[in-house]
């Protein structure tokens, strides 16, 4: 896709890419990605011998550097992931932009095991442990329990979404850290303009979803209060298209949790969240919606004029994760101390992004602040500790 030149900002660096001019780009082709691959052909078992055998392909070709192939014909996505890689400086695996090289990876992924026949998710075992998992169950429970003012559950609950980002399927480094919170793990905190931007008339909002699980149970709750409490009169939830990036959610991913909230699963709290959401589902108040863009290698400033517009004319988009940010930024090595309004205004969407870093892109620093992080944690862009509460609301 041909990026839009009157959104992208001037002074844009370019995306980080997957050769070794990036360390942690490198070793996740190398490294990190084959190792997911494996993992998928070990927990599904029931697969054929044709789709095993497509995936330790895919897999050995991403570790070894080979050309990243063409799709299968037929999904109304193909056209523009052809156009994608056209636009690559490179045609390898390790030659190319690291957003494109990682989200065309799970595409093809799809192809390997007939996902868009079969509409099964290879992920799905993944997902499920998880939900069964006992943190799980305590991540959730505390999100239904809190208590107080409205402004300061909205505040809570937007504090507890960022953290459950930390529970990412695909990075064991991220969850590792888990509920375990100091009080300089917050690097950036823009809540409170926030809050103001959703004060007034209720409006739409949107949520960008990341991951299944513990994060997107939290978000439910945090979606569910910003209905109850008026903070909207309608919340959008945009997931993706089809399973990547091992856990992010689909569609699929919603129905299954609400189903399972209202049938007793997770407690009497968890049926009541639920219920509530199905019924707002069907009020219209709550909308799932799942566009390939969110799947794509598009940058922010790439979005379609249609969704574009649609978001625009909202007081906030609230976007979840890493790989969320890393497309709201470019993907790109900025200058630390870069102003985020210099990034994302061009797009002229008010957003707030709820992030614990997994990768090199931040910006909106203080200086000296990654300075001193360094000093302290060489790993801190990538390990999952650190997280920004990361806005840009024009109207304020």
């Amino acid at each position: 896709m041909t990026a839009n030149t009157s959104r992208r900002p001037p002074s844009y660096p370019g995306a980080i890419l997957t050769d070794l001019s990036n360390a942690f780009a490198s070793n996740t082709m190398q490294e990190r990605i084959p190792a997911i691959l494996q993992q998928v052909v070990e927990v599904n078992p029931g697969m054929t011998a044709r789709q095993r055998s497509a995936i330790e392909q895919l897999r050995d070709d991403v570790a070894a550097g080979q050309p990243a192939p063409a799709l299968a014909p037929g999904p109304p996505d193909v056209d523009g992931w052809r156009m994608a890689l056209s636009d690559q400086p490179g045609r390898t695996w390790h030659d190319v932009e690291w957003f494109f090289a990682e989200t065309y990876l799970y595409r093809v992924l799809m192809d390997a095991v007939d996902y868009f026949v079969t509409r099964h998710d290879p992920f799905g075992p993944i997902k499920a442990e998880e939900y069964a998992s006992e943190g799980h169950r305590t991540l959730l429970d505390q999100a239904l329990s809190v208590a107080g003012s409205r402004e300061e559950v909205l505040n809570t609950l937007l504090g507890m979404a960022l953290w459950g980002n930390r529970v990412d399927l695909s990075y064991a480094e991220s969850r590792a850290h888990g509920g375990s919170i100091n009080s300089d793990d917050l690097l950036i905190d823009d809540r409170s303009a926030a809050i103001a931007a959703l004060t007034g008339t209720a409006h739409t909002v949107h949520v960008v979803a990341d991951n299944a699980g513990s994060e997107l149970s939290a978000d439910l709750v945090l979606i569910d209060r910003l209905l109850r409490d008026k903070w909207a009169e309608q919340v959008v939830l945009h997931v993706k298209a089809h399973p990547t990036f091992v856990s992010d959610a689909i569609t699929d991913d919603v129905i299954q949790f609400l189903r399972r909230a209202v049938e007793g699963v997770y407690g009497i709290l968890a049926t009541e969240l639920g219920a509530r959401l199905i019924g707002a589902v069907g009020a219209g108040t709550l909308r799932l919606s799942s566009r390939f863009y969110w799947n794509s290698a598009a940058m922010w400033w790439d979005m379609p004029d249609e969704l574009h517009t649609f978001m625009a004319g909202s007081p906030l988009t609230i976007v979840k994760g890493d790989a969320n940010y890393r497309r709201v930024v470019g993907d790109a090595r900025w200058p630390y101390v870069t102003p985020f309004h210099e990034v994302v205004a061009g797009a002229g969407i008010p957003v707030l992004c709820l992030r614990t870093l997994k990768s090199d892109p931040i910006v909106g620093l203080q200086p000296g602040q990654a300075e001193r992080l360094e000093a302290i944690e060489p790993r801190w862009r990538w390990s999952g500790k650190r997280g920004v509460i990361q806005g840009w609301i024009p109207k304020l």
